[in-house]
C-alpha cells in the first residue's frame, strides 16, 4: 500500500553523484576492486559453466594452453561486453527514473505485489 501512495521519491538511489562522492569517502576503489575480485573468483558458478560448457572447443589433440587462453579471453570479452551494457542500461534506467517514472514504477509494482497476495489468499488446494 505504502508502494501504491508513493510520490516516487527514489531517495538516496536517484542521486548518482551523492552515492558515488560517499562510496569513495567510504572505501578505496581498490578495496572495492579487491573485495569484488574476492567474490568474483571464489564463485563456483564460472568454474562450473566453463569446465561443462565450454571444455566441448578443446582440441585434445593440439597444444591445451593456448587453446585455455583464447576460450578465456573470449569469454572475458563477452562478460566486460555484457556487463557494460548492463552498465549503460542502468544509468539511462536511472536518468529515465528520475525524470518521470519512479512514481509510475513503484506504483505498478505495488500493483503487482498486491495482486500476488490476492493470488495466494484465494488460492485453494485441490
Amino acid at each position: 500500500l505504502q508502494m501504491l501512495r508513493s510520490a516516487g521519491d527514489m531517495g538516496d538511489l536517484g542521486d548518482v553523484t551523492a552515492s558515488t562522492s560517499r562510496l569513495r569517502g567510504a572505501a578505496s576503489a581498490g578495496r572495492i576492486f579487491r573485495k569484488s575480485f574476492l567474490v568474483a573468483v571464489t564463485n563456483p558458478k564460472g568454474y562450473l559453466f566453463f569446465a561443462a560448457f565450454l571444455l566441448q572447443f578443446v582440441d585434445m589433440t593440439q597444444p591445451l594452453p593456448g587453446q585455455y587462453a583464447t576460450l578465456a579471453l573470449v569469454f572475458v570479452l563477452i562478460d566486460v561486453t555484457v556487463m557494460g551494457v548492463y552498465a549503460a542500461l542502468g544509468a539511462n534506467a536511472m536518468r529515465f527514473l528520475r525524470q518521470r517514472g519512479a512514481m509510475w514504477l513503484e506504483r505498478g509494482c505495488g500493483i503487482a505485489l498486491l495482486a500476488l497476495a490476492a493470488g495466494l489468499a484465494l488460492y485453494k488446494r485441490a
